[in-house]
C-alpha cells in the first residue's frame, strides 16, 4: 500500500484526536490512564485538549493518508519557534476538565512532564518541538510515522534549526535513527499497571542542527 501525507489545519482537529485516542489506547501509559473512562468521554476530552493547544498560533500538522482508499491513517504536529505574547500563552495552557474516572496517580506522573524539556535547553523562541506523532494500530510498523516523522526534519533543516521532542520507549527508538540523542530522562512507575520499570521512562530528546550551517542552537 502507497501512503501520502499533506497538510492539515485547526479544523482537523477531531480527526487528530480520533487518531491519538485510538493509538494511544494501546499505550500503557494512557491506557492506564484512561482505563475507568468511558471511551466517548476521552475522545471528547482529547478533542477539547487539542482545541485548546491550537490557541497558540505556532503549530504545523501533517497526516498520512493511505492513496487507495483515501483513508487518513496519521498525523504529526511540529511546534514551531515564536514570540508569543503572555496573553497567547496562557490562553493555550492548561488542560480542560479531565474525564470521570482518570486515574489520578498516573495523571499526577503525567502533569510532573510538562515543560521537563526546558531542563535540557529547550527555548521555545529559538527551537522546534515535537507535539506527537500517532498512527492508528492496524496501519502501525507500515513506515508511516518514519515517513511523518521525516517530514518534520525536512522543514527543520531547512531551516537549520533544533528540534526537540518527549517520547516513550517505544518511540524513542524512531527518533534514534534519525539522529535524535537522549539528553534527559524523566520516570514514573508502571509495575503495579503490569509494566517493566522502562515502560514508565519519558526522553526528553535532541536534533541538533542539519542543513543550514549558519543557524545553530545558541541562534
Amino acid at each position: 500500500m502507497a501512503f501520502e501525507l499533506f497538510e492539515g489545519s485547526e479544523e482537523d482537529v477531531p480527526l487528530v484526536a480520533e487518531i491519538f485516542v485510538a493509538a494511544m489506547s494501546k499505550d500503557l501509559q494512557w491506557q492506564s490512564l484512561m482505563r475507568d473512562v468511558k471511551f466517548e468521554d476521552w475522545l471528547a476530552w482529547q478533542v477539547e485538549y487539542f482545541k485548546l493547544r491550537w490557541k497558540l498560533p505556532d503549530k504545523r500538522l501533517f497526516f498520512a493518508r493511505e492513496t487507495a482508499t483515501g483513508k487518513v491513517v496519521g498525523y504529526t504536529i511540529l511546534g514551531l519557534p515564536g514570540n508569543f505574547s503572555k496573553e497567547q500563552i496562557d490562553a493555550s495552557s492548561g488542560v480542560p476538565p479531565m474525564p470521570e474516572g482518570v486515574n489520578q496517580v498516573i495523571l499526577k506522573a503525567m502533569v510532573a512532564l510538562i515543560g521537563i524539556s526546558k531542563e535540557h535547553g529547550y527555548d521555545s523562541t529559538k527551537h522546534y518541538h515535537r507535539k506527537g506523532i500517532a498512527v492508528l494500530p492496524e496501519y502501525q510498523r507500515r513506515g508511516i510515522a518514519r515517513m511523518l516523522s521525516e517530514r518534520l526534519n525536512e522543514i527543520v533543516d531547512e531551516e537549520g534549526g533544533a528540534t526537540y521532542v518527549v517520547t516513550m520507549p517505544v518511540s524513542s527508538q524512531l527518533f534514534a535513527t534519525q539522529e535524535f540523542e537522549i539528553v534527559g530522562i524523566r520516570s514514573m512507575d508502571m509495575t503495579e499497571f503490569g509494566g517493566a520499570p522502562s515502560d514508565g521512562n519519558n526522553y526528553v530528546m535532541l536534533r541538533k542542527p542539519h542543513g543550514n550551517t549558519n543557524a545553530s542552537l545558541e541562534s
